[in-house]
């Protein structure tokens, strides 16, 4: 009798068991199912987030700035001192392309737009092919810089941004006597404007900056270009001040 009992107790338990399971199963089914949606759903809208800050962030700028560096004067600083600096500040060079920056009209600039990236060899060769300006030799580190900071806001890919600045570089001409002056040159805003804009057709002084350092050296030129690559003026910071250009050894 006791095992009678037993038996009609397990199969009750069993009973309540699949029952119970029966209604769990799609429950769990559905939580799971929910999960998968909200997911997604939070996947997609992070997509959306990133959609709008890269069109916010890439190419929305105004125009470009082609930084033009004073390699005596930066190979006079600790930073020109460094290993990875040793071609540019042995190799007697005057004007050198730092890079080509994405500007605003309001003074600020996008900048790290994108993840960091090396350049390899082939494309950096790309904007040191100009006979004339070109950027500096050996300085891995200044290519991946210039990509990262700001070729990742340009909007182009890194063949075309290489290309824009060997472009922009090509159509600027330096005045000679500013080419390599084996003594030191001081010159007023006036004198360095008035050399490049005689040498260079369409420039005019609105579409230059002077970079001087606290020492009163010019540590760079500033020309201004517009997204199609044409001289504009630099409706941002504009600075003119004179100084003295370091020899070229």
């Amino acid at each position: 009798m006791t095992g009678f009992f037993i038996a009609l107790l397990l199969k009750f338990m069993n009973s309540v068991k699949l029952s119970f399971l029966s209604y769990l199963a799609p429950l769990l089914i559905f939580l799971l199912l929910f999960a998968g949606i909200a997911e997604a759903r939070k996947s997609h809208h992070q997509d959306d987030d990133f959609g709008v800050w890269l069109h916010r962030n890439t190419a929305s700028f105004d125009y470009y700035l082609l930084a033009l560096s004073w390699s005596p004067a930066f190979c006079n600083t600790p930073a020109g001192r460094q290993p990875g600096k040793h071609l540019q500040c042995t190799a007697s060079l005057g004007f050198v392309v730092h890079g080509l920056w994405p500007q605003y009209n309001n003074n600020d600039y996008p900048h790290d737009c994108g993840p960091e990236a090396d350049v390899s060899a082939p494309i950096a060769a790309i904007a040191q092919q100009n006979t004339g300006l070109a950027m500096p030799p050996g300085d891995v580190q200044l290519f991946k810089h210039e990509w990262s900071k700001h070729g990742t806001c340009s909007g182009l890919n890194m063949t075309d941004y290489f290309t824009a600045i060997k472009t922009s570089a090509e159509k600027v001409k330096i005045p000679e006597p500013l080419k390599a002056p084996h003594n030191r040159l001081m010159l007023d805003a006036n004198a360095i404007v008035g050399a490049f804009v005689a040498v260079n057709p369409g420039l005019t002084p609105d579409m230059i900056n002077i970079d001087v350092d606290h020492q009163g050296n010019v540590s760079g030129v500033q020309i201004c270009f517009s997204k199609q690559l044409s001289f504009q003026n630099c409706t941002g910071a504009h600075t003119l001040k004179g100084g003295v250009f370091l020899p070229v050894n």
